[in-house]
């Protein structure tokens, strides 16, 4: 399987998900946006994936290749190709497949748990081996609604919609993928955004105090990352 990811930012990697892939005999391929990088025949994609950022999806004018990557991710959906979308991501894929994207009611950064949704197992085999609820990192001021075909997976106390399967596209509101490289990365240009006061933005120290969720965040992504390739092997 030839997976492609697009990356926004230098800061925003795709994470544990390299080693899932590569532990699983993948190709990877990258398109770094920021850099000004050419974007890949659809051919060569057999699955996308789609990093975060901290632009907005409507940041046209700062960020003219928007534009054209979006043009791309719908010609990829358009394919039946695989989409994976995270934060940003999501919210680009959202757009596209018709759902509304704006900002969130609460900004959410840090380890916060998420909860299945009412009947999301018995909609999708996607999660049955995972918990209830369990702690993921996020870092996110937009959010995503879903279209009438998708299935919500995932909520949080602030953010309504947090991940939702639509046949062969599947998107994370939240960062499924980061490692501790990863989210000091993201801290060190970020911290303007740690407002101490607010309910849902823990401050530095709370957030590498909460390290130890990784491993089981890792774990529980290759069990969805494992289901989805599964029930999706004839789009391959």
């Amino acid at each position: 399987m030839n997976l492609h990811y697009i990356q926004h930012v230098p800061f925003e990697e795709i994470g544990h998900i390299e080693i899932w892939a590569r532990t699983r005999g993948c190709t990877i391929s990258s398109t770094k946006m920021y850099l000004g990088e050419e974007l890949p025949p659809i051919e060569q994609v057999d699955m996308l994936v789609i990093l975060g950022g901290p632009m907005s999806i409507f940041d046209f004018e700062e960020h003219p290749w928007l534009r054209e990557e979006r043009e791309f991710i719908k010609r990829v959906i358009d394919t039946n190709k695989l989409v994976l979308g995270i934060c940003l991501g999501a919210q680009l894929v959202s757009d596209i497949l018709g759902a509304s994207v704006y900002p969130s009611k609460h900004k959410e950064i840090g380890f916060f748990p998420i909860k299945k949704t009412e009947g999301a197992s018995n909609k999708s085999e996607l999660l049955n081996l995972l918990p209830d609820s369990f702690h993921v990192f996020h870092w996110h001021g937009d959010m995503f609604d879903i279209t009438d075909n998708g299935i919500r997976l995932f909520h949080s106390e602030a953010c309504k919609n947090q991940a939702y399967l639509q046949d062969n596209i599947l998107c994370f509101q939240f960062h499924f993928e980061v490692t501790v490289e990863n989210i000091n990365n993201m801290l060190t240009h970020g911290r303007h955004e740690l407002n101490f006061n607010k309910t849902y933005i823990q401050n530095e120290k709370k957030i590498l105090s909460n390290l130890q969720h990784l491993n089981c965040m890792h774990m529980y992504l290759e069990m969805v990352l494992d289901r989805f390739i599964a029930q999706n092997h004839n789009q391959l």
